[in-house]
């Protein structure tokens, strides 16, 4: 039986089913019969890798594409463009999946301050002179070296004008006068 021969037999069973009241395609004379055997194994096999590929997917991952699957369909009932029959029993498939974590507070024993972790002798710095750090603090710093010379500076300039003391400052009548200002007595 050749494909014409087959499609003869297709439009002569189609146009006879207002006489018969029959359906033009049924099992005895489907063209498509050898293809329905063919779509079930196709749909068993691509089930198959989706359960294999299922299985390589982490428990991270499969807790993220369950989420979103939540999520669209939570996004669909609130539209209200779809109305989901048992989404009630769905809620309570949330009990069934949960984690138990068990939580250590740990400390490290230098922060629990314990005699085992302190040390018995000091530390010993490695000191290198040639470091930056070094270098400068032997310099020292220009604004605290002028500050002191000011300060020296006048200083020197108050003791080599104080006449008190000396000989003409006697004559005179100068006293030595302490730092606050007030006049000593006896010299």
């Amino acid at each position: 039986m050749g494909w014409d021969s087959a499609q003869r037999q297709l439009d002569r069973d189609w146009y006879s089913i207002g006489e018969s009241g029959g359906s033009a395609v049924d099992d005895a004379h489907n063209p498509f019969a050898d293809y329905v055997d063919h779509g079930n194994e196709l749909e068993a096999k691509l089930i198959g890798q989706q359960q294999k590929q299922a299985k390589k997917m982490t428990v991270y991952q499969m807790q993220y594409s369950r989420d979103n699957e939540l999520w669209v369909s939570n996004r669909l009932k609130q539209s209200d463009i779809v109305q989901v029959a048992g989404a009630e029993e769905d809620d309570d498939d949330m009990g069934k999946n949960r984690v138990h974590l068990l939580v250590h507070d740990l400390k490290p024993p230098f922060l629990e301050g314990t005699l085992l972790t302190r040390p018995l002798d000091p530390v010993k710095t490695v000191v290198d002179p040639t470091s930056d750090l070094a270098v400068f603090a032997r310099k020292g710093s220009a604004l605290v070296g002028d500050l002191r010379e000011k300060r020296e500076r006048a200083k020197a300039t108050r003791d080599a004008v104080n006449m008190a003391g000396t000989t003409l400052g006697n004559v005179m009548g100068v006293r030595v006068e302490d730092e606050d200002g007030e006049a000593l007595s006896g010299s």
